[in-house]
Formats: structure tokens, sequence, C-alpha cells
């Protein structure tokens, strides 16, 4: 299970901000991933990777200098996933390194959403001067969507069906952008949104949560109702806390918090890194040049 925040502006003051998002993983300790890091094969990506058997390369959040983040959030079923079907963090690493809009690759996609679990996916992607946000689940016969820019929040259930705690969250969320709305406090906001993703409050009894968690036990449900997911008892709970906040200039920084592996559960280790990079000014041109050598794009580690 997973949860994502997000704020757009595509008329940002100058020392404001075009994007903001905070977003939790979770998923089984012992699941292996990479920790977020520039991708080898295609230098202008940035994320973390599954690196289970079968799921290798697959990312849960990921961004482009290119212009474009997606970010994926399995849906929770009574029932529980199919493992017979295609794997889902294959289609945000596709999404980003392909030269295809995101309008076009979700209806390519809803063509055949059958074929995956169910799944919240949330593509944006920067179009001359503004960022267009394109959301799309499989979970029913709904087409994608695009949406405003402003404030928004997703979990593992359809959007127009909330868990409780995405409305929480929202609300804090949107009080921590008020509070640091300009650049100069970039360290003050980053750290205000590490704690909410670190938010242990528990909203059960959740009746949504609780009609996609079948004949689960109250006390998971109850531990998963929070934004921090703490079920260490079945090695499962949040194990990594992202911020990507890029400014109005196109700035870009990409902080990830993760537990380090192999996970102990009583007493885990966290590593936090921080990547910068800045979205390329001409991306259309650069979209046409997809097998170009030269990315300009900044890299490092605060």
């Amino acid at each position: 299970m997973c949860i994502l925040f997000m704020y757009v502006n595509n008329n940002p003051s100058p020392d404001g901000y075009q994007l903001v998002i905070a977003n939790n993983r979770d998923e089984f300790y012992d699941r292996p991933a990479q920790p977020a890091a520039f991708w080898e094969k295609h230098p202008y990506c940035i994320g973390g990777a599954d690196l289970k058997e079968g799921r290798e390369g697959g990312t849960w959040l990921g961004a482009s200098t290119r212009g474009k983040v997606g970010c994926l959030l399995n849906i929770r079923t009574p029932s529980g996933p199919d493992a017979s079907k295609k794997g889902r963090g294959h289609l945000v690493s596709d999404y980003l390194t392909s030269s295809v809009d995101q309008k076009t690759y979700l209806e390519d996609l809803a063509q055949e959403g059958s074929q995956y679990n169910e799944f919240n996916l949330i593509f944006l992607e920067k179009i001359s001067n503004d960022w267009h946000i394109g959301y799309y689940s499989n979970c029913d016969s709904s087409s994608p969507c695009e949406l405003q820019p402003g404030v928004h929040g997703f979990s593992n259930s359809v959007s127009d069906k909330p868990w409780t705690k995405v409305g929480y969250g929202k609300e804090k969320f949107s009080q921590i952008l008020a509070q640091y709305p300009a650049v100069s406090q970039e360290d003050s906001l980053q750290e205000e949104l590490i704690n909410l993703l670190n938010d242990t409050t528990q909203h059960w009894p959740d009746p949504q949560l609780a009609i996609q968690g079948g004949k689960q036990p109250g006390k998971l449900l109850s531990r998963v109702s929070a934004i921090y997911v703490d079920c260490g008892f079945v090695r499962y709970g949040t194990r990594t806390n992202t911020v990507l906040m890029i400014d109005a200039a196109g700035r870009g920084r990409f902080v990830e918090r993760t537990m380090q592996e192999p996970i102990d559960a009583n007493n885990p280790v966290w590593n936090v890194a921080t990547h910068t990079f800045a979205l390329l000014r001409l991306i259309a041109v650069w979209r046409q040049l997809e097998d170009a050598t030269c990315v300009y794009a900044t890299r490092g580690m605060d």
C-alpha cells in the first residue's frame, strides 16, 4: 500500500514551487529494492527500483528531467492480488523513458487494463509551461481523465472513495505548504513533509478501508489506516518516504528516506539521500531526440 500527496501550480511566484510531492511506499520488508538513483540506461530519470525476481526495474515513483513524473499506487482488494497478472511497476518506468505523452499512454493502457491487478496511476507531464495531470484506475470502466492543478491526495482506493487518512493528510499537506511557500524555506518544507509521511495517527474504523480489507483482522487494518503504516509483526509497512520539490525555475530536489536492507523490523536503520536536477528547458526537442547521449541535467547528492 502507499499514499501520495501532490501540489501542482502552473503559475508559481518566482520564489515558489510548480510541483511538490510527498509519497510513502508501503511494502513487505523482505521484497528487495534499489534506493532512488539516476538510472544507468536512462540517466535523465530518477527513482527507486523493484528488484523482486520477475519484477526487476519497476518503480512506484519516478521523475524525468524531460518533464515527466509518474506514481503507482496499488488498490487493496478483499481477495488480494492475482499472481498470474502482469507486474504494475513497469508502467511507471516505461512511461518515464518513453517519448509517448501521458494522455496517449494512459488511453492505450486502458485498452488492456484488465491484464493487471487493480491500481491507481498518476502521470504528470510538462507541456510548454504547464503541468498536465493524468489519472487512471483500472478498477472499473472509467476512462483516463485529466485533473486540475492544486492539491490532490491518493492512496489504495479509487479517487472518489478515499480512505479517511487521505483527507486528513491533504489538510495537513496544505497547511505545511502554506507555512513554507518560499524556496528559501525548502529545508523546513522538506522536514515537515517527512514528518507528515511518518504520522502514526490511526483513522480506524474507516468504512471504505473495512470494505476493501475483507476478512483481514482489525489489528492489521487499524495500522493500515495511518499515513505511516507499521505492521512489523507481519514484516510489512512504510519503508520509504519520498519528497519531490520543483521550484519555479525548474530546479528539482528528490529526497528519499528509506529503510536499509536487510530490514530489522524492531530497529530499522533509515538512510537519507538527496538528489538534485534541473528540468530541461527544451523539453519538446529532447523528446524527439530520445537516443541522444547528452542530457543537460545536474546530478548530485547533498
